[in-house]
């Protein structure tokens, strides 16, 4: 089903592709490579249905890769060489990993995983050129593939869900397809496009988009994957995009900032489309951008088990900063009213939509019941407001009970962050040493000098005074993910 896209891809789009490094590989001219590579996973015992574990970069070898799993059927999990060897060996184990690919850095952490999971599991390395290596894997014939069953599995990837608790989520070939025609939908999609993708390749956010997104609607990805933090690679990057004539820039807030600050003068007038997701943008974030580059950010909302739900294409890109769009047909989004909170309109978001997951793999009872009729309780509160657009405030399972009154740390991080002394914050429950009740605690990076007793003052005149947290802690940045999503678990001690 995907491989048979892939072809009509290459058939409809014969000058789109994937361009890295400046060198272009068109779909077409990526075929044989991928079946190549279907035969001799066939040829090493790879079925349908098995996975296969990905520690590679974007790159052309993670696209040819990923592809020829889903032209054998069988399916691929994309993993965080970053992660701990335990934290792989869980995901690894849950999903019955029966090879593993991995070049450069992640070589080590590919072969310490393979120690710890059955014996003989291989390790196909992408820049080798023994025995070994997806080199010695395309000399195999090019087989006779068999049609793919559109709901076998076909990705798996990371999550914390709703429950917070780490778990793997499902997607089948068509909820793949589905879901990357619909995001390509909103986002509008040509084969005259040129998207630039630096998102990790193990996030669901940078891998869909990788694997499952400009290629369905014959466009071209132009993949950045510069070793060097991209803090140091930041003027690289912009000369490549212009370079390059994008058109269209996903990102996270934190790559927008990086892009803001940096000191080149770069016309990146071609882009027509930039939008953010993953984490929630600033205001502060959207007024730069737009001041200096005169490019709106527009905010999508999805998450691993949604992938795209709905994205801001409202005329008025300004006045409409803080929206995620309105849901479209056949996308539904309900507002759930959440039991002990005021009515305000704000609840937790049931969305239905097309190429949703169909489930957790291995998911325990917490993980699994929320889904529900068809769709699926996200555990993002929001509400949608009289000119029907969706505005999400924060995440049900980050609030916090203070002496039985509910708290929405994002209201109180964004009064920390009003003090021009703050360029972060975030806000946590953590257990009363004493009684064990929770309290909240704020964690504060600062731009300019200032005392705990300053800010503190600062929130008094702002919030209520059960809202104000009893802990305060300076430190130099917040842990982050790959999609720059605050790391709270990390900030607990």
């Amino acid at each position: 089903m995907l491989f048979q896209k892939l072809t009509e891809a290459a058939r409809s789009a014969p000058r789109s592709g994937i361009s890295e490094g400046g060198l272009l590989h068109t779909y077409d001219a990526m075929l044989e490579p991928i079946s190549r590579l279907a035969g001799g996973f066939a040829a090493r015992g790879i079925e349908p249905g098995d996975t296969v574990a990905l520690l590679l970069p974007n790159s052309i070898a993670l696209f040819e890769v990923t592809h020829a799993l889903f032209a054998l059927g069988a399916v691929a999990l994309p993993l965080n060489p970053a992660a701990s060897p335990r934290e792989l060996e869980l995901a690894a184990r849950r999903c019955g990993v029966k090879a593993i690919v991995a070049g450069g850095r992640s070589a080590d952490a590919a072969h310490t995983l393979a120690s710890h999971l059955a014996p003989g599991i291989p390790v196909y390395r992408s820049d080798a050129s023994d025995d070994n290596s997806l080199e010695a894997l395309k000399r195999y014939p090019v087989p006779s593939l068999a049609p793919i069953d559109p709901d076998s599995h076909a990705i798996y990837l990371s999550s914390s869900g709703s429950t917070g608790r780490p778990k793997t989520v499902a997607f089948t070939q068509r909820t793949v397809l589905d879901g990357g025609l619909h995001s390509t939908g909103l986002l509008g999609i040509t084969p005259e496009d040129r998207a630039f993708n630096s998102l990790p390749s193990f996030t669901s956010f940078g891998f869909l988009t990788f694997v499952g997104g400009e290629m369905l609607r014959g466009g071209t990805t132009i993949l950045w994957s510069d070793p060097q933090p991209l803090v140091m690679s930041r003027s690289r990057m912009l000369e490549a995009m212009a370079a390059e004539a994008i058109t269209v820039l996903p990102g996270v807030p934190f790559l927008y900032d990086l892009l803001v600050s940096a000191p080149e003068d770069v016309d990146l007038g071609r882009i027509r489309m930039a939008y953010s997701s993953g984490v929630a943008m600033r205001k502060p974030t959207f007024d730069a951008f737009l001041s200096r580059y005169r490019i709106p950010i527009r905010q999508a909302y999805g998450s691993t088990e949604t992938a795209m739900v709905s994205l801001n294409t409202e005329s008025d890109a300004t006045a409409t900063w803080d929206t995620v769009g309105m849901p479209l047909m056949p996308v539904s989004v309900e507002v759930v009213p959440a039991p002990g909170m005021p009515d305000t309109g704000v609840g937790e978001l049931f969305v239905k939509k097309p190429g949703l997951t169909p489930g957790y793999i291995g998911g325990d009872a917490a993980s699994l019941a929320t889904m529900k009729n068809g769709g699926w309780m996200t555990g993002d509160l929001g509400f949608i407001g009289e000119d029907g657009l969706l505005r999400v405030t924060g995440r049900s399972k980050l609030i916090i009970e203070v002496a039985g009154m509910k708290v929405d740390p994002i209201e109180i991080e964004d009064a920390l962050v009003s003090h021009p002394a703050v360029e972060e914050a975030a806000v946590l429950g953590v257990p009363d040493p004493r009684t064990g009740e929770q309290q909240i605690k704020a964690v504060v990076v600062l731009k300019d000098d200032a005392t705990a007793a300053v800010l503190l003052r600062h929130v008094r005149g702002k919030l209520a005074a059960y809202k104000v947290p009893a802990l305060l802690e300076f430190r130099d940045a917040l842990p982050r993910s790959g999609s720059g999503k605050i790391l709270r678990g990390q900030l607990l001690d």
